[in-house]
């Protein structure tokens, strides 16, 4: 999908510029089909073990296009809080999480770090 998203993006933004520079406003979205969709609940940026593979694995995905500070959802592996970065549904190198229906794999993780307000200019580790 991202790929075919990426060959689009071309095109669809040279008429965006064209359409802008040639002194159109574009499109008026009409509100009435607007809808909101929030931020993730809480419950969506801790890993569960009660979720599926399928389910866990497109959790950690939405991440790549989040704000916020978070780059993925946090799992207590032994003593440590790591956030998930990228999985897999295959065998891969990384670890191994359990989930409701059989084991992710995590290709890639790092240390969860405490975010601070955007004044401090320092990550502290938990």
């Amino acid at each position: 999908m991202f790929g075919r998203l990426r060959s689009l993006v071309p095109a669809v933004l040279t008429e965006a510029l064209d359409t802008l520079l040639g002194g159109g406003r574009g499109r008026i979205q009409d509100e009435t089909q607007a809808t909101y969709a929030g931020w993730m609940d809480e419950h969506f940026l801790d890993f569960s073990p009660h979720r599926s593979a399928a389910e866990t694995h497109r959790q950690i995905r939405t991440f790549r296009f989040a704000a916020g500070g978070r780059h993925g959802p946090v799992a207590q592996v032994g003593a440590d809080r790591l956030e998930l970065l990228s999985s897999s549904l295959e065998p891969t190198d990384g670890l191994r999480l359990e989930c409701s229906d059989g084991p992710l794999w995590i290709s890639s993780f790092q240390p969860e770090y405490e975010y601070l307000p955007p004044n401090e200019l320092r990550w502290v580790r938990r």
